[in-house]
C-alpha cells in the first residue's frame, strides 16, 4: 500500500466500483500523509525490548537488543533517509537520570540507545516509553 495521487484514489471509487483491500489502504496511506508507528516500549535484563503496540501502518517491525543500553527496530527498506522521522530525544529528570536517544540508523533500522550520565548504556531505563517513527513518501 502506498500514497496516491488524487487521480488515482478517484478511479477507485467511481459508480459501481468495488475497491480491494488494497485500494483502501493505499486510500488511508494518502489520506495520513505518512506511516507511523507508535508504541510504548518496555525492557529488562538482556532481553529484546517488548512493545505494545499502539498504531503500525509501517509493517511488523523487530525489536531486538543489540548491546547494553542499545535497541534496534529493524524492517528491510522501511526507514528511507529524508523521510523517516523518529520521536526526539528525551533527557530524564534528577529522580531517574537516564538519557534515551532515538534516530534513524539506515534504511532498514531505527536505534534507541539508554544511558546514564557516565555516559554509560544502561539496560532497563525503558518502561512504557513512548516512540513514533513516521515515514513520509
Amino acid at each position: 500500500m502506498t500514497a496516491q495521487t488524487p487521480t488515482v484514489l478517484k478511479s477507485y471509487f467511481e459508480t459501481g466500483d468495488r475497491p480491494t483491500a488494497a485500494q483502501y489502504g493505499d486510500f488511508i496511506d494518502t489520506a495520513c500523509g505518512y506511516k507511523s508507528y507508535v508504541a510504548l516500549l518496555t525492557q529488562s535484563g538482556t532481553a529484546a525490548p517488548v512493545a505494545t503496540v499502539l498504531q503500525n501502518t509501517i509493517g511488523a517491525v523487530v525489536w531486538s537488543r543489540d548491546t547494553i543500553g542499545a535497541y534496534l527496530c529493524t524492517l528491510l527498506g522501511a526507514f528511507p533517509a529524508g523521510k523517516t522521522y523518529v520521536s526526539p530525544r528525551y533527557q530524564a529528570n534528577a529522580a531517574d537520570p537516564f538519557t534515551i536517544e532515538t534516530q534513524r540508523a539506515s534504511d532498514d533500522a531505527v536505534t534507541i540507545t539508554a544511558y546514564n550520565n557516565a555516559p554509560t548504556g544502561v539496560d532497563g531505563a525503558l518502561t512504557n516509553f513512548p516512540i513514533e517513527i513516521r515515514v513520509y513518501p
